[in-house]
């Protein structure tokens, strides 16, 4: 799954909630680059509607 940082404690809380084993791996990894279509995409479709 992605979301921006800002998001991770909210996504993190959700997976540990609703994932149906005990300790799931749940891991953050920085994008230290990428395309730009890539990041433009990431920054679009994680950032919450209004």
């Amino acid at each position: 799954m992605k979301t921006q940082q800002s998001r991770y404690a909210e996504l993190e809380t959700h997976l540990l909630k609703h994932h149906p084993w005990r300790n799931p791996e749940i891991a953050a990894v920085p994008i230290v680059a990428g395309s730009e279509a890539c990041l433009r995409w990431l920054t679009t479709h994680t950032t919450p509607a209004d």
